[in-house]
């Protein structure tokens, strides 16, 4: 799973908290390609505004853009700014009840693979034995 906060924060000091919210409920997992000429009537325009359009094809105009879900930094704002109970924000989402309040504690996404236990007597299956030199 990469991180898209860089992104995110980069559309937020761009557009702005609102629009991004806008933005993302529009395109969300999609690939757009952000236009360099605003058209007024065009997708992007429709979705977050003519002038917020605008500086996203000031800062990303030319570009495809592989736009985020971001569930979890969605989460976060509904909660802070709306107060937005986990069972809203799980609706809104499309999300568990218990995803929903995983974003909010600060864990973010799904949990997080088991640990891989080793047998400190065993030999590693795939790694380079130790203290051979590869002559015969």
């Amino acid at each position: 799973m990469d991180d898209t906060r860089p992104l995110i924060h980069r559309l937020v000091d761009c557009i702005g908290e609102e629009a991004v919210l806008r933005f993302l409920d529009a395109f969300a997992g999609q690939r757009i390609y952000i236009p360099r000429n605003v058209l007024a009537g065009g997708k992007i325009a429709l979705a977050v505004g003519t002038t917020a359009a605008a500086a996203l094809a000031a800062d990303f105009g030319g570009e495809d853009m592989e736009v985020p879900s971001s569930k979890p930094w969605r989460a976060h704002v509904m909660r802070e700014r709306d107060g937005a109970s986990a069972n809203q924000i799980a609706r809104a989402l499309g999300v568990t009840r218990a995803t929903a309040k995983r974003y909010v504690s600060g864990t973010g996404g799904p949990p997080a693979a088991p640990t891989i236990r080793t047998d400190p007597r065993q030999i590693a299956l795939f790694a380079e034995p130790q203290g051979r030199t590869g002559r015969g």
